[in-house]
């Protein structure tokens, strides 16, 4: 998933199926925080 895609390794570790946003479509929402290591809000790049 992340070589095809494009994801950073917070972003492939936070996927889930909440941000399908259509049958092949996957919205990066969040990104896995580095110290909490929780979901958090993706950073801006």
């Amino acid at each position: 998933m992340m070589t095809g895609c494009g994801l950073r390794n917070g972003e492939a570790r936070a996927m889930n199926v909440h941000n399908v946003v259509a049958q092949d479509v996957y919205r990066v929402r969040e990104q896995m925080h580095s110290n909490t290591l929780r979901p958090a809000k993706l950073k801006h790049r």
